[in-house]
């Protein structure tokens, strides 16, 4: 497969485009023409070691690389981030179709981060000059880049940024949405982290889901492919959580004024903690305070069934008693559980690769539902008495499926099995009756 990327050399204080031209095909060799010096020769080994350490590989084929045009002398380590994202599209690791579109540069170190580069400046004129979408390079050079208008700027750490970059948009939609609003910090040029946002129970409807005059985004979209966190629920107004309604299902949200109408994106996991009660004891004897049914019915009815239905997982937490606390057992470790969790979000993205909207089993459409979440008989036999028995909506039903899908994965099954439905039942502890006593 045939690629062309674009760098860029400076002469003088001038710079010219490079077209580097990545062919990959059957065989094993690698050749790199086109007057290239040996900081650029050496370029193979920075790539292959940084893409090895992200989780990558650097392609066991025969590899052409050329650098044009061929009559122009090429200097340094700065065409390493150029070369990596050429091999990883022509050997299709990753899907970059609009990748000629930008100028990208920036010298690899072995973990995959990003040294800074000389003359970035004159490289982000003749970019704009040439027409490039955008000019990708280290964080450090973005400020420098920056002073040249009519061009974006994009200052990334390493090599994954770049990768996500092309491979899934994320990181380009939520910078965009966080632009809108002013919030980018200084020498930042894309936003390298799923943003986390967590809001007082004292916010309006219009702060959370956009609005005003004027619509600006509201913390939801804030939170697109990122996470936010509602604590103690029952505390927020009733009218302001059932506005998420609508953003959760459809996960975006339309403003609407007399003269214009905006929708925003709003793709984000919600996660929410509340007391049982007021007093914060539920059902315990032996607590010094105690709330009545009449009290705990007054606190939790601010939030809806409607809205506890598109809350996929309900988890009670029970007083963790001392010995408990005090006991020196470990449990499993955030970076084992990081690591099964990453192996499951693989699988789904491999699940869902010809179908560039949808990156996880919470997006499943019902058609994909249904595709994807082939039951068993004693697995339909199992859901159907759930459903009688807790008396669950058709919502709820699609939800079950798309956790114990999950659930599957987490384990590296390829089908869902009994024990999956039965955990994902589990989760809904919301829909069971008697749980206010």
């Amino acid at each position: 497969m045939l690629v062309k990327v674009y760098g860029s050399a400076v002469f003088g204080v001038e710079a010219t485009t490079i077209t580097i031209e990545v062919n990959v095909a059957t065989g094993i060799a690698y050749h790199l023409v086109g007057l290239p010096d040996n900081a650029v020769k050496e370029s193979s080994y920075r790539i292959t070691a940084a893409l090895q350490n992200t989780g990558y590989k650097f392609p066991g084929k025969k590899i052409i690389v050329n650098m044009a045009p061929a009559d122009l002398r090429k200097e340094g380590s700065a065409y390493d981030l150029t070369f990596a994202l050429g091999i990883l599209t022509a050997s299709s690791q990753i899907k970059a179709d609009n990748i000629s579109e930008y100028l990208i540069m920036g010298e690899l170190s072995l973990d995959g981060s990003l040294q800074p580069i000389k003359g970035a400046l004159p490289i982000a004129i003749k970019a704009r000059e040439e027409g490039f979408k955008g000019f990708i390079l280290p964080k450090q050079n973005a400020k420098e880049a920056a002073v040249v208008n009519g061009i974006k700027i994009y200052g990334v750490d390493n090599i994954l940024e770049v990768i996500r970059f092309f491979d899934k948009e994320e990181p380009l939609e939520t910078t965009k949405i966080h632009s809108v609003v002013g919030r980018i910090r200084e020498n930042v040029g894309l936003m390298s982290q799923r943003p986390f946002r967590s809001t007082h129970h004292t916010i309006s409807d219009v702060a959370l889901v956009g609005g005003g005059a004027y619509p600006q985004p509201g913390e939801i979209s804030l939170s697109h492919n990122g996470v936010l966190f509602l604590d103690e629920l029952p505390e927020f107004k009733r009218g302001v959580l059932e506005v998420m309604r609508q953003p959760l299902e459809d996960r975006e949200v339309t403003v609407s004024r007399a003269k214009f109408t905006v929708t925003y994106p709003s793709s984000f996991m919600l996660v929410a903690s509340m007391n049982p009660s007021p007093s914060g004891y539920f059902n315990d004897p032996d607590s010094p305070v105690t709330s009545s049914p009449a009290e705990m019915q007054r606190y939790l009815i601010k939030i809806s069934g409607p809205l506890l239905d598109r809350i996929d997982i309900h988890i009670e937490v029970t007083p963790v008693p001392f010995e408990k606390l005090s006991e020196e057992r470990r449990g499993e470790s955030s970076v084992d559980i990081r690591k099964r969790v990453t192996a499951a979000r693989e699988i789904q993205t491999q699940r869902f690769k010809e179908n560039p909207n949808v990156h996880y089993n919470a997006q499943m459409s019902v058609k994909q539902i249904r595709e994807f979440c082939d039951l068993d008989e004693a697995s339909k036999q199992l859901l159907k008495t759930a459903m009688e028995q807790l008396n669950l909506s058709a919502r709820a039903y699609d939800r079950i499926l798309k956790v114990s899908r999950s659930i599957a994965d987490l384990e590296q099954s390829e089908n869902i099995a009994a024990s999956h439905i039965s955990e994902a039942i589990q989760y809904r502890s919301l829909d069971r009756d008697g749980w206010l006593g």
